[in-house]
């Protein structure tokens, strides 16, 4: 540690650490054009602060580079090919199954893999619920969080049969959520395990 300063609103002491002070300036002192304050700068101002940082830094700091693959048992063993993941092949075929585009297509992804609202973990509970405060007030009253279950969306399924039942106005429901979020995997699990067959009648 470089400086100490300490003050009681009386005096000011300054120093370096584990020594006597090297400067005791009165209260009344520490003002612009002030002997003992040009002192005072002088001794620990902006300039001498750089200075320190600059030199610490270069202790601090090393003094050369590598890269480590150029430490890896010579140009022989660095230029080896290395043979295809046997591991990772066997995985593919899986990966693409349940995670792949055509996912939203098997039917056994969207009944078993799909996730209800009260099973949803997040990165911070506390910041997920200070976002969703914050964002009640500003947003449209129309807009409504979906709130689903194993077995059901109620909130989603009433909206849309308000929706058709009210056919002397062009109703529309909007999805609105971000890249990934699941939009699309929920409308084809609602569609083929959620909507009642009288409502599937009368969709499309």
């Amino acid at each position: 540690m470089k400086f100490v300063l300490s003050c009681n609103g009386d005096r000011l002491l300054v120093g370096s650490w584990e020594a006597e002070p090297s400067s005791d300036l009165p209260f009344e002192d520490i003002r612009a054009g002030a002997a003992p304050f040009e002192r005072l700068r002088q001794l620990c101002g902006r300039p001498a602060m750089l200075q320190h940082a600059m030199e610490m830094r270069r202790k601090l700091l090393p003094g050369f580079g590598f890269q480590p693959l150029k430490m890896l048992g010579g140009p022989a063993v660095q230029n080896r090919e290395l043979a295809p993941n046997s591991f990772a092949r066997e995985l593919v075929p899986v990966l693409r199954h349940y995670l792949g585009p055509e996912a939203l297509e098997n039917l056994e992804v969207l009944k078993r893999g799909y996730v209800p609202s009260s099973e949803i973990t997040g990165y911070s509970r506390v910041l997920e619920t200070l976002l969703r405060d914050n964002l009640g007030p500003s947003r449209h009253p129309e807009i409504l969080d979906i709130e689903t279950t194993k077995h059901s969306a109620p909130q989603f399924e009433q909206e849309l049969k308000s929706a058709l039942a009210n056919n002397a106005q062009a109703s529309q429901l909007l999805i609105i959520g971000g890249v990934g979020v699941g939009k699309s995997m929920f409308l084809e699990r609602f569609y083929h395990f959620l909507l009642g067959e009288e409502l599937k009648s009368r969709t499309s």
